[in-house]
């Protein structure tokens, strides 16, 4: 069997406009060409796809049923085609980007939607990581970007935009200790403080302070464990906004210092390895959507 893109493309005008003269008017062909058409797609599926007996070919039964088929297989041709172009363009068929843990609530559904639109056949891969994972990943090249706090020294490959800013905030909830008084530098250290990171990487945050610590990967997690009383911790404040105006979780009244670090935030690349138009789109959107904020 010989199908073809031409032959299911006229098939499927035909059945739409209900006319092979219509057909030939609509996709610029002769009408005798329309019906040799028909004629070598009705030989390769050995069946009878329009009635002739009268003045305009009626569709039959067989056409009627392979329609919904032929528009499904026409949408995966046209794809499969587009696929193929974006790929002759040096666009790469895979972007992926990671979060570090404590910045997986950030809202970057916008961006992804006008990259979409771009490359409506790009896929997208999102990752959460520990925040010197996410770094270690985009700069061996197993992520794109990363999108991290501000580092407390600079590997020399990283290339990065400043992209925002964020609070972290020192939280504890109303059941710990340190809700009922005002806590010194010292109570800090005493307590037990949840922080973001990995089993592998075991190098100490620049947001750890006690000396007895427990360790996440997960946001949410991190938040359960401070609502339970288990320990303090710092969170984003974007996160954490509602918690704090329910009181379920409060700033921790620390007379030592601000409760508050405010880091900035970093989109993280390589240099050491060439991006793709792609990437070098979604640099675009980010550097466009920080000026608009």
């Amino acid at each position: 069997m010989n199908l073809n893109q031409e032959l299911l493309l006229v098939f499927k005008t035909a059945i739409e406009t209900g006319s092979f003269s219509a057909t030939a008017r609509k996709l610029g062909k002769a009408p005798s060409a329309v019906s040799m058409a028909i004629s070598q797609l009705e030989d390769e599926l050995a069946l009878s796809l329009f009635d002739r007996s009268k003045r305009e070919p009626q569709p039959t039964p067989a056409a009627l049923s392979l329609y919904r088929s032929t528009l499904q297989t026409l949408a995966v041709m046209q794809q499969w085609q587009n696929h193929a172009l974006q790929l002759a363009d040096h666009v790469e068929p895979v972007l992926s980007i990671a979060f570090a843990t404590e910045l997986e609530s950030l809202i970057w559904t916008n961006i992804f939607r006008q990259l979409s639109e771009y490359y409506p056949l790009l896929k997208l891969e999102i990752l959460t990581l520990p925040q010197q994972e996410a770094l270690e990943s985009v700069l061996s090249g197993r992520v794109n970007f990363a999108i991290l706090l501000e580092r407390q020294s600079l590997n020399g490959i990283e290339q990065f935009i400043e992209i925002g800013k964020e609070n972290m905030v020192a939280v504890v909830a109303p059941n710990h200790p340190l809700y009922h008084q005002k806590a010194s530098y010292d109570d800090l250290l005493q307590h037990r403080q949840i922080v973001f990171n990995s089993r592998e990487n075991q190098s100490t945050s620049v947001l750890q302070l006690s000396y007895h610590s427990w360790q996440t990967d997960n946001q949410y997690f991190a938040v359960d464990i401070i609502h339970a009383g288990l320990a303090w911790g710092f969170l984003p404040q974007s996160y954490i906004e509602d918690h704090l105006k329910n009181q379920t979780l409060a700033l921790i009244d620390v007379e030592d210092f601000c409760p508050s670090i405010t880091l900035c935030i970093d989109l993280v690349w390589s240099r050491e390895r060439p991006l793709g138009k792609a990437a070098q789109h979604f640099i675009e959107l980010v550097k466009q959507s920080r000026h608009k904020a």
